[in-house]
C-alpha cells in the first residue's frame, strides 16, 4: 500500500506541469498542443548478486537498484521545467524512500546560453558516466572512488576518535582537533549527483561547451550546513565528429573547522576530474577517467584514481562485451597521524567484466563479474550479478 501511494504521488506530480495552463477541456487541439510539450521519463535498475568471494561472505539475493520517475514540460522556446524523483534503498536497510532529485527552470537566454536554477545535476561526473555507459552495474569512477573513499574515512575517523578519548594528556585537546578537523574536511566525500544552486553553461561552439556551478554542496538528500557554497567548472571539447570527447574539471568547497589549537580556521578543499573518450558508433567505446580531491585541514590527505574502461560490439546493437577497472589511492596510506609510525594499507581496486545483450533498444540483460581488491586483505570480494534495466 505504501508503494502504491508513492507512485500515485509520482504520477500526480509529473502531471502538475498540464494544471498550470488555461486550455479548454472541450478542445482535443489543446489538449493535444499541451501533452506535446510534456516528455515524461523513467528508468529501473533490478538485479540478482551471487557472491563467490573467497572468505565465507558467500550469499545470493535478488534486489532492487533504484527507480527514477519524471517529467520535463517545455512552457516555451525560452523556459522549460524538469521534475525528476528518487526512489532508491537507503544503504543496507530495507527501507525504501522517494528523494526529489531533479527540480528546476532551464532559461535558454540565448543560442548556446542556458541558465539552470534549482534542484539539479552537478558537474562532477555526469561526463564520465555517459562515457562509461553502465551506470545500471556501477557508478562512475569518480563516484565508485567516492564510495570506496569515504569506508576508509570513516576507518580512520575512529582511529583518531579512538586516540583522544579516555587521554587526559596535555595533548589531549590537539588530538581531539585533529578528530573533528577531519571529521569537517571529509564529510563530503567526493560529492553528490545532484545540489540546489545555479548553473550556467555555455556551448562556443557544437564542439566546445562550458558549465560553470555555484552549489549549496551538501547534496539532494541533505539540507545545507554552513555558509559556504561550492564552486564547479566543467569544460570539454567534442572532435574528429564527435568521436572525440575530451573534458576537465574542477571544484573549490570552502569551509571552516577546528585548527589544532581549537581556533576555528578556513581551509578548502579541491576536487578534480579529467577524462578522454572515443568511441565508433556500433563497433567500439573506450575511455580512461583520472580524478582525485586534495582534502584541506590539519593534516592534507590528497586522494587519486584512474579508471581505464570500454565496450567492444560484438553483434551490432544487440550484444556487447565491456569491461573496466579502476585504482584507488585513498591517501591515507601514510596519514600522519598514527601510533608507532604505523602504514595502512588502505588503497585497492575494482575489476568488472561482463556482456550486455539488448533484446530492446531501452532494455539490458548484463550478466557480469565485479571484483573489489583491498590492499589489507588476501582475497577479493568477487560477486557475479545479473542486472536488468529499462529506461523511457
Amino acid at each position: 500500500m505504501r508503494l502504491l501511494k508513492m507512485i500515485l504521488a509520482i504520477v500526480f506530480l509529473m502531471t502538475v506541469p498540464l494544471l498550470a495552463f488555461d486550455f479548454d477541456i472541450d478542445d482535443a487541439g489543446d489538449l493535444v498542443e499541451a501533452l506535446s510539450k510534456l516528455k515524461v521519463e523513467g528508468k529501473g535498475y533490478f538485479y540478482y548478486k551471487y557472491d563467490v568471494s573467497d572468505n565465507n561472505s558467500q550469499s545470493n539475493s535478488f534486489d532492487f537498484g533504484r527507480m527514477y520517475f519524471g517529467a520535463n514540460y517545455r512552457l516555451s522556446n525560452q523556459f522549460s521545467i524538469r521534475y525528476l524523483t528518487d526512489f532508491s534503498q537507503q544503504g543496507n536497510t530495507s527501507k525504501f524512500k522517494v528523494f526529489p532529485k531533479y527540480a528546476y527552470v532551464d532559461w535558454k537566454i540565448k543560442d548556446g546560453l542556458s541558465l539552470i536554477m534549482g534542484l539539479q545535476g552537478t558537474n562532477n561526473w555526469k561526463e564520465p558516466e555517459n562515457a562509461w555507459g553502465y551506470r545500471s552495474i556501477y557508478y562512475a569512477p569518480l563516484e565508485a572512488f567516492g564510495k570506496f573513499w569515504e569506508v576508509t574515512a570513516m576507518t580512520y575517523a575512529s582511529h583518531l576518535s579512538y586516540l583522544y578519548q579516555g587521554n587526559q594528556s596535555e595533548d589531549y585537546e590537539r588530538q581531539k582537533n585533529r578528530y573533528r578537523n577531519f571529521n569537517e574536511a571529509s564529510k563530503s566525500g567526493m560529492g553528490s549527483s545532484a545540489d540546489m544552486g545555479v548553473t550556467a553553461k555555455y556551448n562556443f561552439c557544437d564542439d566546445y561547451y562550458a558549465n560553470l556551478s555555484v552549489i549549496n554542496g551538501s547534496g539532494y538528500k541533505e539540507r545545507e550546513n554552513d555558509i559556504y557554497k561550492n564552486v564547479q567548472l566543467r569544460v570539454g571539447s567534442h572532435q574528429i565528429n564527435k568521436r572525440l570527447h575530451l573534458s576537465g574539471y574542477v571544484e573549490l568547497e570552502p569551509w571552516s573547522g577546528s585548527s589544532l589549537t581549537g581556533d576555528r580556521q578556513q581551509y578548502m578543499n579541491v576536487q578534480w576530474d579529467m577524462m578522454a573518450s572515443f568511441k565508433r558508433n556500433g563497433i567500439f567505446s573506450v575511455g580512461v577517467d583520472l580524478n582525485g580531491k586534495k582534502f584541506d585541514g590539519i593534516e592534507t590527505i590528497n586522494a587519486f584514481c584512474y579508471s581505464i574502461f570500454g565496450n567492444f560490439h560484438i553483434f551490432q546493437e544487440q550484444l556487447l562485451f565491456l569491461a573496466r577497472y579502476d585504482n584507488y589511492s585513498t591517501g591515507i596510506d601514510h596519514a600522519e597521524f598514527f601510533d608507532y609510525d604505523q602504514v595502512w594499507w588502505t588503497n585497492g581496486g575494482l575489476l568488472i567484466l561482463g556482456l550486455d545483450y539488448k533484446p530492446h533498444k531501452n532494455i539490458s540483460i548484463i550478466p557480469n563479474l565485479q571484483m573489489k581488491s583491498y590492499d589489507n586483505q588476501e582475497y577479493r570480494n568477487k560477486i557475479i550479478y545479473i542486472h536488468l534495466s529499462f529506461g523511457f
